[in-house]
C-alpha cells in the first residue's frame, strides 16, 4: 500500500530567520489522536538564515536527528557540547530523562537547509545523550546509506528506537524494500521522483506498508531520506515533539 502526503499538507511556522515546514508523516492515515507513524513523530524541514540563534530550550523523551543539506551551524548543549555541525558532520540528541541546547547559524556562513527528525523512544527518561558522525561524502549515489538505528544495528548513529535512517543521492533507477513487518515513510528532501505512476516533489513524502517492492527514478537527480519502523516495537508518545500531541 502506498499513502502519498503532498508537500502543501505540511503545517508552516516561524519567522523569515527561521521557518518550518512540517511533515505530519500519519496525516493521511485516518487515525485522528495520533498523525505521528509507529516510531516516527514527525520531520521538520527547517530554512535557518545566516546569523540566527536559536536560544537554549529544553527537549526531554525525543530522538532528535539533525540532517544537514547546506550550511553550518555551531551547537551547544547542557552536557558540555560545543561544536559545529553541518552537511557531513551530523547529530543526534538522545534527550531522555533532559536536556538542554541552542544552535548558531554563523554570520558570514551560508543560510541553513536541514530536516529534524523526531523519533520516538522506546521508553521514557532513558540516559541523555549528544552523539556526533563524520560521512565520508555528501552524497550517497544510487545507493542506500545508513545513518540511524537501534543499538542492535550497525548505525553510526544509535537511536533508542526501533527505527532506520537511511538517505540516497539518485540519478537513475533505485529499488526500495519494504518487508511485511515493517512501515516506511519516504521524504523527498531536494529534486523530483517516480514511484509507479505516481510523481513526488521537493518536500513530498510517501507510506510504505505491507511486502512491497518499489522502483525509484528521477529524471536529473533527487535526496531521498526513508524511514524503517518496526510495526509490533513498542515506542512512547511522552515526547513532546515527537508525541504529535
Amino acid at each position: 500500500m502506498i499513502t502519498i502526503n503532498r508537500a502543501n499538507q505540511r503545517q508552516e511556522f516561524g519567522n523569515t530567520k527561521f521557518h518550518i515546514k512540517s511533515t505530519a508523516p500519519g496525516i493521511n492515515l485516518g487515525d485522528p489522536t495520533d498523525y505521528g507513524l509507529a516510531q516516527l513523530g514527525r520531520v521538520d524541514y527547517s530554512k535557518i538564515k545566516a546569523g540566527t540563534v536559536v536560544g537554549m530550550h529544553p527537549h526531554r523523551n525525543d530522538e532528535i536527528l539533525s540532517y544537514l543539506r547546506k550550511g553550518k551551524m555551531t551547537h551547544e548543549d547542557s552536557s558540555g557540547n560545543i561544536i559545529e555541525i553541518g552537511p557531513t558532520h551530523l547529530m543526534m540528541m538522545n534527550a531522555g530523562s533532559g536536556i538542554y541546547h541552542e544552535e548558531t547559524v554563523p554570520k558570514d556562513g551560508d543560510d541553513v537547509d536541514m530536516i529534524q527528525i523526531f523519533i520516538r523512544p522506546n521508553e521514557d527518561n532513558l540516559k541523555q545523550n549528544v552523539q556526533f558522525i563524520e560521512l565520508e561524502t555528501l552524497n550517497s549515489v544510487n545507493e542506500w546509506r545508513l545513518i540511524g538505528g537501534s543499538n542492535t544495528t550497525e548505525a553510526p548513529l544509535k537511536i533508542n528506537s526501533q527505527i532506520l535512517v537511511c538517505d540516497a543521492h539518485i540519478t537513475k533507477s533505485l529499488d526500495l524494500r519494504i518487508p511485511d513487518d515493517k512501515t516506511g515513510l519516504l521524504y523527498v528532501f531536494d529534486g523530483d521522483i517516480k514511484i509507479n505512476n505516481d510523481d513526488l516533489s521537493k518536500g513530498d513524502s510517501v507510506v510504505l506498508d505491507e511486502d512491497i517492492t518499489i522502483n525509484l527514478t528521477s529524471s536529473l537527480t533527487a535526496d531521498l531520506v526513508y524511514f524503517e519502523m518496526d510495526k509490533n516495537a513498542k515506542y512512547t508518545r511522552s515526547g513532546p515533539f515527537s508525541g504529535m500531541k
